[in-house]
């Protein structure tokens, strides 16, 4: 009967303590000292909001909170949920915000998420490729490293400008050089080739 006792008493103090942690989070959203401090409290919020009372508003409401404060995690989130559009209605151009922020707060895959909302426009996909390839991601950058050996082929081949095409290379050998040595094996193979 003592363990249940202590056991009961020990679940109410969790409770309580838990209660009050999100209380501090939400003060030190609003009223944090720093921005910094601002957005990981509103992400938390979020997350607990969604976790433990499953108050999808109000953690969309925070993620947003900590977005606007530049908590990329956030950002990134919000982004998938307005992808996805299971919890909000889908929205591409909501999506590309939120997404875009975050790639541009260092959230490699936010990059990645990019490029294929930009399927049918080449010019930002590659854009966000290079991001993501600066971020660390090697396949983004022997995708990269492949556009510019088709630029530089076409330069070749279909418009005998091999002043432009020599820039391409030189491009195309450098992401391949970033895909092999973030171990990409195929580009690895495909710089020894060009060399």
């Amino acid at each position: 009967m003592f363990r249940i006792l202590i056991v009961l008493l020990f679940a109410l103090f969790s409770l309580q303590c838990l209660g009050s942690d999100i209380e501090v989070d939400r003060r030190d959203c609003l009223h944090g000292q720093s921005k910094k401090l601002r957005g990981l409290a509103c992400h938390l919020v979020a997350l607990k909001e969604f976790n433990d009372r499953n108050n999808k508003s109000e953690y969309l409401k925070y993620l947003g909170m900590a977005c606007n404060e530049d908590y990329s995690k956030s950002c990134f989130a919000l982004g998938l949920e307005y992808k996805v559009g299971k919890i909000v209605t889908q929205d591409y151009n909501t999506a590309k915000k939120y997404l875009g922020k975050a790639c541009d707060l260092g959230i490699a895959k936010a990059c990645i998420k990019m490029s294929f909302l930009y399927d049918k426009n080449p010019k930002q996909r590659e854009i966000y490729e290079e991001k993501a390839c600066n971020l660390g991601i090697g396949l983004a950058c022997h995708v990269t490293a492949l556009e510019y050996q088709r630029k530089e082929l076409d330069e070749k081949e279909l418009n005998n400008n091999t002043k432009q095409a020599l820039k391409y290379r030189k491009k195309a050998l450098m992401f391949f050089k970033k895909a092999c040595n973030l171990k990409v094996n195929d580009a690895c193979k495909e710089l020894k080739k060009l060399k």
